[in-house]
């Protein structure tokens, strides 16, 4: 079965296993860095919430030798676990402005490998990256949920980019404060099968500089690189350290901060971020392969008040 007529198929016998009261559509969703995932979107009629469930994996299953009903019934159950989780999520029942506008964050991405996405949703640049408004709907102890702010909802509400910038800047910074942390703690939390979460809601600075390499992020772990944009934070860091320290785009989860010294070339340093980008992130997830000091960057992430 070639993959549209394996879509079809999914949406009608998906639509025929659940009966009436049903319907299903297929649509197509453009992630970031350009992923397009298809996504069949199954509604019971007395939902206002249409969960989506992506294809493509269940695809290469199928192509490995995956019967088909098999495949069918874990959709289903994906869908009934997509449907309960919506159904405990308190969604903003208009989205007007001044309901949402405590929810509103933002979130860093890269400029040229989201060309296409950037048309429609309102942002701004910062060197090579993307500032793009999200609003967060959930966020519990199994992570977070958020609705992409469209051009449409700005044009709604009637408000600038600049004003956006303003609330999610502050909400950011205030629902997921940053943490960093040397890269040693966390490879020994790793080998203890131990996570480490800050005991408060505040952002948490080393407690002493002798580390080679320390890991930037936020107090969940999602989409940590936005704080790179956090008021003050390098710059405390940068004071602390003593010295200059470049910065490696790891993730669009997370930054690793390398302070500046002879054994350490920002050459050398590019081509290993390269190549954990080619090899262990995920496509989704890649923010950069550029390497960047901050005393290079400073006065521009000063400039914009941060």
């Amino acid at each position: 079965m070639s993959y549209e007529n394996f879509l079809n198929y999914m949406k009608e016998e998906v639509k025929k296993r659940l009966g009436e009261g049903y319907e299903t559509d297929l649509n197509q969703i453009r992630k970031n860095n350009g992923l397009l995932l298809d996504g069949l979107m199954i509604r019971c009629n007395t939902d206002k919430i249409m969960p989506s469930v992506y294809l493509n994996p269940y695809y290469e299953n199928y192509q490995k030798g995956q019967s088909v009903t098999d495949i069918v019934d874990e959709i289903i159950k994906a869908y009934d676990g997509a449907r309960e989780e919506t159904g405990r999520i308190a969604i903003p029942a208009r989205m007007e402005f001044e309901e949402v506008k405590s929810r509103i964050i933002y979130r860093l991405v890269n400029y040229e490998k989201n060309r296409l996405l950037l048309q429609n949703i309102p942002h701004y640049r910062v060197l090579e990256f993307a500032v793009t408004f999200h609003c967060l709907i959930r966020r519990d102890e199994e992570g977070i949920g958020s609705v992409r702010i469209t051009e449409e909802h700005r044009k709604n509400w009637g408000v600038s980019v600049e004003e956006l910038r303003n609330v999610a800047m502050e909400n950011t910074k205030k629902n997921f404060p940053a943490l960093i942390r040397p890269m040693e703690d966390i490879v020994y939390d790793a080998i203890k099968h131990e996570s480490w979460t800050p005991k408060k809601e505040v952002e948490t600075l080393p407690t002493n500089f002798n580390s080679s390499m320390y890991v930037l992020t936020n107090s969940c772990g999602i989409n940590g690189a936005s704080c790179l944009l956090y008021q003050g934070l390098l710059e405390l860091f940068y004071k602390q350290l003593g010295s200059d320290f470049f910065l490696l785009p790891s993730s669009i989860h997370e930054l690793i901060l390398v302070p500046v010294g002879e054994d350490r070339d920002r050459e050398h340093l590019e081509e290993m971020v390269k190549e954990i980008n080619q090899t262990q992130v995920a496509m989704e997830e890649i923010l950069s392969d550029t390497v960047y000091s901050y005393e290079s960057i400073r006065d521009g992430l000063l400039d914009l008040g941060t």
